[in-house]
């Protein structure tokens, strides 16, 4: 509650973090359009868009034009599209702020979608901002991006946290282009999946290999060298890329030439299946021990 303080204070104390504020906001302070004029000529209030003001100076950043978009049209607006994809550093910023709201707007500076599909569920707030959820703004990107495109960024929004698995889900219920390029089984990245088979080979006391491992000119996830076996960690999202589907079979067609075995390991398995996975692991680490025949 704001305390008797000078009303420029009170404007002040009033404004967002990013001191931006509304004309509504002005108006409950007391302030007549007159007097609201008079402060943007002086300069204390520095006009963005029509009944969005910075106080006092203009925060010349794309969160805080993102902010006033939101703000310029109304409480029913939200962050969305590429703008929204920005906020969760999953594109980069758009010259232009977008934003979608059930209302048709049409504002200078601002990229406006009007949608009838736009429910509370679709919206939350992130840094103080009105903004789509992260499976509602995949799924209004979508056509923007190339399948690979498009992949790297779910798997980006999971890696991050702020695609859950029932995000996922409802990412699945409104993009069907979702349910063919994402398997929710899948890893959301490499150094999870790395991380969790690490884990996983501690917790069943096996050898643990050399990770990222050069080898004849290739890079493999995992490699024990004394036993010639090459570990993949098949799924996760650099194993979709046509070129490295490519450099995967010419490395398997050379491993076989120099007697070394390819062990594939899927994230579903290593984690749905320790034990059975743990036992075949260990079968064949020692069928291949050079020590073995000894």
């Amino acid at each position: 509650m704001l305390r008797n303080l000078p009303i420029d204070a009170e404007i002040a104390e009033s404004a967002t973090p990013r001191g931006l504020i509304t004309n509504a906001a002005l108006r409950k302070l007391g302030l007549s359009h007159r007097a609201i004029s008079a402060r943007c000529a002086a300069g204390r209030l520095i006009r963005v868009h029509q009944g969005v003001y910075f106080v006092g100076h203009a925060e010349r950043t794309p969160l805080a034009f993102a902010e006033a978009a939101v703000l310029a049209c109304g409480p029913r607006a939200a962050l969305s599209h590429d703008s929204a994809a920005a906020l969760y550093e999953l594109r980069r910023w758009p010259r232009i702020p977008e934003i979608s709201s059930a209302l048709e707007h049409r504002r200078r500076g601002i990229r406006s979608h009007q949608t009838r599909t736009l429910t509370r569920a679709d919206v939350t707030v992130r840094d103080a901002i009105r903004v789509t959820t992260t499976a509602r703004t995949l799924a209004d990107i979508s056509s923007r991006l190339t399948d690979v495109q498009f992949t790297r960024a779910v798997h980006e929004a999971r890696r991050n946290g702020d695609l859950t698995l029932a995000g996922l889900q409802r990412l699945y219920a409104s993009c069907p282009r979702a349910v063919r390029l994402v398997d929710p089984g899948e890893a959301p990245s490499r150094s999870v999946f790395q991380h969790l088979y690490r884990a996983f080979l501690e917790r069943s006391g096996l050898p643990i290999p050399q990770f990222e491992a050069a080898w004849h000119g290739f890079e493999v996830d995992a490699l024990y060298e004394r036993h010639k076996l090459i570990i993949e960690l098949d799924g996760y999202r650099d194993h979709q890329l046509p070129d490295r589907f490519e450099q995967d079979r010419r490395r398997d067609a050379l491993a076989l030439e120099l007697g070394f075995a390819t062990l594939r390991i899927t994230y579903r398995r290593l984690t749905q299946e320790p034990t059975q996975l743990a036992d075949q692991h260990r079968a064949i680490l020692a069928a291949r021990d050079p020590d073995r025949a000894k």
